[in-house]
C-alpha cells in the first residue's frame, strides 16, 4: 500500500460472524511482514507497506471441508480429506462438534478421516464462537437432537430464517 497511511477496520455483526476468517487473513499478512495490530476486540488496524511476495500453498477452507466430512453421520462409511496439522482455523471445533454428534474421528499427520454409521446422536453444542459449524450441525440433526447456542441465526444473516425454529414434527 505505497503511499497510504494503512487501514482500520472495525468489526460489524457481518465481522464477527467471520472472525476465524479474519483471523486466517491477519495471520497471512503477518506471514507476509504486514503490521496488524488489534487494539480492541473487532478492531483491526492493517500499517501501510509492501506484502512480501511468496510461493506457498494456501490451506482449504475447513468449514468448507465440513459439509463433506459430515456426510457419514447421515449416510453410513467414512471420507477422508487432506487436514492441516497447524492452522489458524477452528480445526479442532470441527472436529469436536462432529464427534458430538456421533462421528468417529481419527487425525493423521496431515489428513482426517471421519466415519459414522448414519446415526446423528442428539447433543447440546455452544457454537457461540464457532458460528459458521451451525449449518452444518443443524443439516445433520433432526428435531430435537439438536440444540445450539449460536448467533449464526441471528446475526449474520441479519434476521432469523423464515419458519425458524422449525415446529415439532406430531
Amino acid at each position: 500500500m505505497p503511499g497510504s497511511n494503512g487501514v482500520s477496520i472495525c468489526g460489524t455483526v457481518a465481522v464477527r460472524c467471520r472472525r476465524d476468517h479474519i483471523g486466517l487473513t491477519v495471520a497471512m499478512l503477518r506471514d507476509r511482514g504486514v503490521a496488524v495490530v488489534e487494539p480492541e476486540p473487532d478492531h483491526w488496524v492493517v500499517a501501510p507497506g509492501a506484502i512480501a511476495a511468496r510461493d506457498e500453498t494456501i490451506e482449504p477452507d475447513l468449514i468448507n471441508a465440513a459439509t463433506f466430512l459430515a456426510a457419514p453421520l447421515l449416510v453410513g462409511g467414512s471420507v477422508t480429506t487432506a487436514w492441516p496439522d497447524h492452522t489458524v482455523q477452528a480445526a479442532d471445533a470441527i472436529l469436536d462438534v462432529l464427534a458430538a454428534l456421533g462421528a468417529e474421528v481419527v487425525r493423521r499427520p496431515g489428513e482426517v478421516t471421519v466415519s459414522g454409521d448414519g446415526r446423528v446422536r442428539g447433543v447440546d453444542l455452544d457454537l457461540s464462537l464457532t458460528s459458521e459449524l451451525t449449518c452444518v450441525a443443524a443439516a445433520c440433526s433432526r428435531w430435537p437432537t439438536l440444540r445450539a447456542r449460536s448467533a449464526a441465526w441471528r446475526t449474520c444473516a441479519g434476521t432469523r430464517p423464515t419458519g425458524w425454529p422449525p415446529s415439532k414434527p406430531s
